[in-house]
């Protein structure tokens, strides 16, 4: 995140954000970048948080549960809020993505889903049209 969308986010707190595929690799290189130099006691308590905020998401999508995996809230409190935090999106409540596909390994890298934000799908965003189509942030499509 080398421009200043990083900034402007932490400063705008957005409730929804659009972004194209190259900005969600950029927040996961970034991401990868801060967990390959943690060490110790920190990684162990990162690295159980993302394991209970993929859980989560995973089970928000379609044909998942939907339920919270145990402890999801100690590592939202611990770890994932400040992470969205140092991102800006910690009052956003869906992620949403167009103009191009989306490559897998940002989909389903432990990275996004660390947050446990809803991350659905448009499609057709470079398209002219009134309002953008955008699928429910809660069902996955």
């Amino acid at each position: 995140l080398k421009g200043s969308l990083k900034t402007t986010l932490v400063a705008c707190k957005p409730t929804f954000f659009l972004g194209v595929p190259r900005v969600w690799e950029k927040f996961r290189e970034a991401m990868m970048a801060i967990g390959a130099q943690t060490k110790g006691l920190k990684k162990s308590i990162a690295t159980w948080a993302k394991a209970k905020g993929l859980k989560a998401a995973t089970n928000r999508q379609l044909g998942g549960s939907g339920k919270k995996p145990s402890f999801h809230g100690l590592a939202t409190k611990l770890v994932l809020k400040k992470v969205l935090g140092a991102l800006g999106l910690d009052e956003c409540l869906a992620c949403i993505t167009g103009s191009a596909p989306m490559p897998r390994i940002v989909m389903v890298s432990r990275s996004n889903s660390l947050s446990g934000l809803p991350f659905p799908r448009s499609c057709l965003l470079s398209l002219p049209c009134p309002l953008p189509p955008a699928l429910s942030p809660w069902t996955g499509q």
